[in-house]
């Protein structure tokens, strides 16, 4: 609950960032201003100049938020509610009271019911602002009063007070829709290229596993060996880039004890430079620790720096990027990536690691720095940049210490995994699989081909079936004992192929099929597909270590 109305806060923050410092300083000119129009240019029954002053006052941070007070945004997000919360409601109402609704605040609350509309959005809590800061303001004014007058009131004043909330709270939800469905927008996008970028890495994998098949003694070729190596990381990267657009949770259960110097200059071996000579701008130096973490994941938080510094020192003759490993730097393991590039001008770096966040760089997809953060994060540590135009761009990442125990805790880990390696396997005669029947429904030929090639070797009997409507027609002419089956495809996709074979099973109460579900990515589809009543599934590119022992296990009876 706490975490939903701390996410809901900063929700609010963020849609009145773009604002913040405009109404930061309205409000900081505005309250003492106005104190000297009512007290003495148009006189009121009541003015109070330290309460304005005061409200003045917490204006204040709101003008540094960029520089100062970004980074702490989750605590920041209670300040800028419970200071608007004072000095609108709270305020005026307190002002419109002790005035006895005369019509000059009459409009001042109206005004300021609009602004409080435009800069929180969200009507749930407006609406509680306004309720609350009435009720407390009637307090304040009971308690130093003793009584409070309506001397002014008109009972029209109700409805249009409520005229303005209702309109001014759906011009500003219609408003808070249109952004988010911007971002929801380029998340699809994002996805939908993730998706498009793992089909043809699937296929040349499995192109590489058909040529291994015809070709035995291509298995320990060292070229074919790279080419894997290549493929399994670049699906690996759309995994976690995809895992990102969906913010889904880093798993740390597979973290093991890395070397940062071992894996700074793997990077700057491996990246894949457009150009030959950006390689030799590129240096790795230090000295070295150990830290916990995913290989392929902090590889992936270098390459995105290093892609984003030669983005920018590309075309300048002498500059270079220098990666620092730096142990134990005040008690904190870092790694610094700093270019001679142009820089980063001061207020874009606070939102440089917000998601679909760019500043001039054309082309970004504003995903690369939200990545790392989140990242980082999830290593325990943190990433920071330094700039000053016209000289420099560093970035830190921050990993935390590694203590002694845990590194003689890896160490034994290793040794008992080698002592199980050294001793002769269990034996244990696998099910076979020859004579059985299975059904590969999947628009792509390649795909199938992959499959099916897998399957003849296993002795597996294989129709094959470009969408789920030919896949039915196939079922209806031949017995299957266990369905492969693609989500995307055309005519019938494989949902609900799923969904129409179990309710025939369910109609006709005959025994469930298995169903192994074939997919590029975890998520809401493969979800669905579940609570179909799928009975496994496989993510792309298939392999026969993947693919035999699942179906060994469901044709075991």
């Amino acid at each position: 609950m706490i975490m939903e109305i701390r996410q809901r806060f900063i929700t609010v923050l963020d849609y009145a960032e773009t604002n913040l410092v405009f109404i930061g300083l309205l409000g900081l000119a505005s309250f003492p201003l106005y104190f000297f129009i009512w007290n003495y240019w148009f006189p009121q029954p009541y003015e109070n100049i330290w309460l304005r002053l005061f409200c003045s006052f917490l204006h204040t941070p709101w003008l540094f938020y960029n520089k100062f007070f970004y980074k702490y945004k989750s605590f920041f997000s209670v300040y800028f509610l419970m200071s608007i919360f004072i000095c609108v409601p709270v305020f005026f109402s307190f002002m419109l009271l002790k005035n006895e609704f005369s019509v000059i605040w009459a409009m001042s609350f109206m005004a300021a019911l609009s602004l409080l509309i435009i800069v929180v959005y969200d009507w749930l809590l407006v609406t509680a602002m306004v309720v609350l800061g009435f009720a407390l303001a009637y307090i304040m004014v009971l308690t130093s009063s003793g009584s409070i007058s309506f001397a002014h009131f008109q009972p029209e004043y109700i409805s249009i007070y409520l005229f303005v909330l209702i309109t001014c709270t759906l011009a500003s939800h219609r408003h808070k829709l249109d952004r988010q469905l911007k971002i929801k927008l380029k998340q699809s996008l994002a996805g939908s290229i993730a998706h498009e970028m793992r089909n043809p890495l699937a296929q040349i994998h499995g192109s590489l596993q058909l040529i291994q098949m015809q070709s035995p003694d291509l298995n320990k070729n060292q070229y074919i060996g790279d080419a894997y190596k290549v493929i399994q990381n670049g699906l690996q990267v759309i995994d976690l880039s995809m895992d990102a657009i969906a913010e889904k949770p880093i798993d740390t259960t597979s973290f093991k004890l890395l070397s940062a110097l071992d894996l700074a200059r793997e990077s700057v071996a491996d990246f894949a430079y457009r150009e030959a000579e950006h390689a030799n701008r590129v240096s790795v130096t230090g000295g070295d620790f150990k830290f916990m973490g995913d290989p392929v994941m902090v590889k992936y938080v270098l390459y995105n720096l290093i892609t984003n510094a030669l983005y920018y020192v590309k075309v300048l003759p002498d500059a270079e990027i220098i990666i620092s490993v730096m142990p134990d730097t005040n008690g904190v393991n870092q790694i610094e990536v700093r270019d001679t590039g142009p820089g980063i001008a001061p207020d874009a770096i606070p939102k440089l690691f917000d998601s679909f966040y760019t500043s001039d760089k054309q082309g970004g997809t504003g995903l690369g720095l939200f990545y790392c953060k989140r990242t980082m994060t999830a290593l325990g540590g943190d990433i920071r940049c330094e700039s000053e135009l016209g000289k420099y761009t560093a970035f830190t990442l921050s990993f935390p210490m590694v203590s002694t125990d845990q590194i003689a805790a890896d160490t034994v880990s290793n040794i008992e995994k080698v002592s199980k390696m050294d001793k002769p396997p269990t034996v244990t005669d696998p099910v076979s699989l020859a004579g059985k029947t299975l059904l590969i429904a999947e628009d792509d030929r390649i795909s199938r081909m992959i499959v099916k090639s897998i399957l003849d070797r296993q002795g597996v009997i294989c129709l094959e079936a470009e969408n789920g409507q030919e896949a039915l027609n196939l079922l209806a002419e031949y017995h299957c004992d266990l369905i492969l089956t693609d989500m995307q495809m055309p005519i019938m996709n494989g949902l609900k192929l799923i969904k129409t074979i179990r309710q025939r099973e369910t109609r006709t109460s005959n025994t469930p099929m298995p169903i192994i579900a074939l997919t590029s990515q975890e998520g809401d589809i493969l979800n669905t597909a579940i609570k179909l009543g799928i009975n496994d599934y496989l993510i792309k590119p298939v392999s026969v270590e993947g693919l035999v022992p699942k179906l060994q296990q469901l044709l075991a009876t």
